[in-house]
């Protein structure tokens, strides 16, 4: 017998055994690589996540990040300079080279909300797989960067995101299915939730009787002024939440943050990236993949080249509409999930992971 997630929370399980276990096991330094466009080199955040989890926990005080990040850019471009397509770009001697311990995969902010019979979806999902694909034969674990929704939703399609809670919805579920069409009973591929971070800021001000779309609140302060990119609060909230997915571990207190975020908006932040990692709720309509072996009722309860180019914080994402298709509406199998939520229904297979990673390293190191 099976009950519901409890949301995210099987990152907690996923994340803690995998890669806590893995990480503190190894002699080498952790490194870290992101793939995306300017929601990532946006405020360094491969850079502000590493120096949080240095200043959040001992075990990751050596960790280090690469990325690859070109403003608009999307994974079939990514796939292009990845598998050879365009020759041997710095991404392909990146992805070739040694092992990372993770890769994030963060996809042009609109596409992952089309709905999933448009072709631009499916050549975006299609991309994806070939990406992890190639993350897998590097020896790293693949994590898919869910991105927010627009502040005021997407007035270039307006139809499908006419406002913040409904593009958050759609992304959602393309970063799902991203992840659920790649797991396999061998292998997961972990979903970081930042754009429910940003939606659980959104639904606290609200649940205050406050207008989240007010100038002065925190969540219009996580954007930039196009309502789109994130500004240096939204990062810190991105690298939170991305703390949480990879190591497992909720932000307890931490006091260190950017210059500039005030001690509440500090604290607010990292309430929200613990809630989305570890305590959301999966949608009633969540495909049975999204279940794990019972649990007791109070469980239940409890976005360029080889150097990525300046970017002003009103450069505008290329933008992106959809296609029409028929039909027009995302897979309905594709609705609800989870971060770190994958196919199998099974937790015992997760506990063979490290050892069978730690197996293979050693195995490699002696060849």
């Amino acid at each position: 017998m099976h009950q519901r997630l409890n949301g995210i929370q099987c990152i907690g399980l996923i994340g803690f055994i995998f890669f806590s276990l893995v990480s503190t096991a190894f002699a080498e330094t952790p490194r870290l690589l992101f793939i995306g466009n300017s929601y990532t080199y946006g405020n360094d955040l491969e850079q502000m996540t590493v120096k949080l989890m240095a200043k959040a926990s001992s075990d990751w005080e050596a960790v280090e990040a690469d990325r690859h990040a070109l403003g608009g850019a999307r994974f079939v471009q990514h796939l292009a300079e990845a598998d050879g397509t365009n020759g041997e770009t710095d991404l392909r001697t990146k992805i070739l080279g040694p092992a990372y311990f993770a890769v994030m995969l963060q996809e042009q902010s609109q596409i992952p909300g089309f709905p999933q019979a448009n072709p631009t979806y499916q050549e975006s999902s299609s991309s994806f797989a070939g990406l992890n694909q190639l993350v897998q034969g590097n020896g790293a674990q693949t994590l898919a960067l869910m991105t927010w929704g627009r502040r005021s939703g997407d007035s270039q399609n307006a139809l499908r995101f006419p406002d913040f809670k409904v593009m958050q919805s759609h992304l959602r579920d393309g970063y799902f299915q991203y992840a659920t069409s790649q797991t396999t009973d061998n292998r997961s591929v972990v979903v970081v939730p930042a754009g429910l971070a940003f939606e659980k800021v959104y639904d606290d001000i609200v649940a205050a009787g406050e207008d989240p779309l007010d100038e002065a609140s925190l969540f219009w302060n996580l954007y930039v002024g196009d309502g789109s990119h994130p500004s240096l609060t939204g990062s810190y909230l991105t690298a939170c939440t991305l703390f949480g997915s990879l190591t497992g571990q909720r932000l307890d207190s931490l006091e260190w943050a950017p210059e500039g975020i005030d001690d509440a908006s500090r604290d607010a932040i990292q309430a929200a990236a613990n809630f989305a990692v570890f305590d959301s709720h999966v949608a009633e309509d969540a495909p049975a993949l999204f279940l794990r072996p019972a649990q007791t009722q109070e469980e239940t309860d409890s976005e360029e080249g080889s150097e990525p180019q300046e970017e002003t914080e009103t450069e505008t994402e290329d933008e992106v509409s959809p296609e029409p298709v028929s039909p027009a509406e995302p897979d309905p199998a594709a609705s609800g999930g989870c971060s770190g939520c994958n196919a199998s229904q099974g937790l015992s297979f997760y506990l063979l992971i490290p050892a069978l990673w730690l197996f293979r390293r050693r195995l490699l190191r002696q060849v």
